[in-house]
């Protein structure tokens, strides 16, 4: 789970069938969208803090996500489980 830095409204969180949830914290009761990125696991998702944008760790593929849900980039060139860190650096 993360909260996302660009718009206080928004978390994400990720469950272990590859599901990403987007959620509405301003709504009430919260809303979410939910968005399948994999088979398996998400295993690490972390907010951009100046972009509307999420790194999502499933398997060996980082998935790059703006904030309604969209994949706009992915790599699967790992030879290994992606997960242990992920960061966003400001330019």
């Amino acid at each position: 789970m993360d909260f996302v830095p660009s718009n206080p409204e928004l978390f994400v969180s990720g469950d272990a069938d590859g599901l990403l949830y987007i959620w509405t914290m301003s709504q009430q009761p919260p809303s979410y969208s939910k968005h399948k990125l994999g088979g398996n696991a998400v295993k690490l998702v972390r907010s951009s803090p100046n972009r509307p944008l999420v790194a999502v760790a499933v398997d060996n593929i980082l998935y790059i996500v703006d904030t309604s849900g969209t994949a706009i980039a992915s790599s699967n060139t790992h030879s290994r489980s992606v997960g242990l860190s992920v960061a966003f650096f400001r330019v």
